[in-house]
């Protein structure tokens, strides 16, 4: 049970780094769409 539990919370918090590096992703693309525009 106690395995099953580390395996929860890691995987948990592997989808939020994931989630969290996609945000990321998407802010510097916008980011770098808006310097190229002006």
């Amino acid at each position: 049970m106690s395995v099953s539990l580390a395996d929860f919370f890691i995987s948990k918090s592997t989808y939020r780094n994931k989630k969290i590096l996609t945000a990321i992703s998407v802010s510097i693309f916008y980011l770098l769409k808006i310097t190229k525009s002006c």
